[in-house]
């Protein structure tokens, strides 16, 4: 393992930070940590072998806490509504939403976020997914585009990427490709790991899943790749919508799937707070493209 990889978002050297155990695999894989911008990364990321199969997605793969057939199939059943609800309002607070609104949820999954966003609100909605999971998406009438469509395609208002950027291998061009994709006043937000508490200590993370999360970030080094692609940084307060997106990560991580009224009716902003109090979801920015809201 090469000793002079740069860091993929700022170009400065970094340093080895670990090793860990894949989960899936059962080989060792190698951290590697700029300190000049806070990203590190899987140095040598699985690049032959197809992790997101249908097993994957069904939450037989490495991550077993995924279940997105049950979501696609029941989405009045899933504890994701929580997510989806928060993302919706989180939206709504940084951005009209009306008939001529284009939003787009990049790497969407199984789409459950853009078929809510269709049935709930005015805007017209639509993914980016690749392979599988996408197809059944499509077989369940939900408006997926593909690479070629997403080039072609008018430019959008909204740009949400919920648990993506971890499974990018080179996040500059990524972040660039979503502010060119951007509508002038154009808003992107995204949930990912803040890894600013793990620092010192990455191959304790339990986010770190090597075969699928191979990029970890820190809310200065989104600040700069939103900086750096030519988007406003603009930081979030916490709020309702943050609670109800955390709430979903913690009852995922319970091993919770299903959803109740009771279950909703809870006092969750309390436990949600003090939950991000530890994991930082909401001290990431949101990017913002310079111009006038159409």
């Amino acid at each position: 393992m090469s000793d002079n990889l740069p860091c993929r978002v700022c170009g400065s050297p970094t340093a080895a930070a670990g090793e860990k155990l894949g989960r899936l695999h059962p080989r060792i894989y190698h951290l590697r940590r700029c300190d000049a911008c806070g990203y590190a990364f899987v140095a040598d990321p699985d690049v032959e072998t197809d992790v997101y199969d249908e097993a994957y997605y069904r939450g037989q793969g490495a991550d077993p806490l995924l279940d997105y057939v049950f979501e696609l199939e029941r989405p009045s059943q899933t504890v994701r509504r929580f997510e989806w609800t928060g993302v919706e309002r989180m939206i709504r607070s940084l951005h009209p939403l009306t008939k001529t609104t284009r939003w787009l949820d990049y790497g969407c999954g199984n789409g459950g976020l853009v078929r809510w966003v269709r049935e709930r609100t005015p805007a017209q909605s639509y993914g980016f997914e690749e392979g599988w999971i996408a197809d059944a998406a499509r077989a369940h009438g939900i408006p997926m585009l593909t690479d070629a469509q997403l080039e072609a395609a008018e430019p959008f208002d909204v740009i949400t990427a919920i648990e993506v950027l971890e499974h990018v291998v080179d996040p500059k061009p990524f972040v660039e490709r979503i502010a060119r994709l951007l509508a002038p006043g154009g808003t992107f937000f995204y949930t990912t790991g803040n890894a600013a508490r793990h620092a010192a200590n990455l191959t304790a993370w339990g986010y770190v899943v090597p075969e699928i999360h191979v990029s970890f970030y820190e809310p200065r080094t989104m600040a700069r790749l939103l900086s750096d692609a030519g988007l406003i940084v603009r930081p979030l307060p916490w709020s309702r919508a943050f609670a109800e997106i955390v709430t979903f990560k913690v009852l995922k991580n319970l091993g919770r799937r299903a959803y109740s009224p009771l279950l909703a009716a809870l006092p969750w902003n309390l436990p949600a707070r003090a939950a991000d109090a530890f994991a930082g979801v909401s001290a990431f920015p949101a990017g913002i493209k310079p111009g006038a809201v159409v």
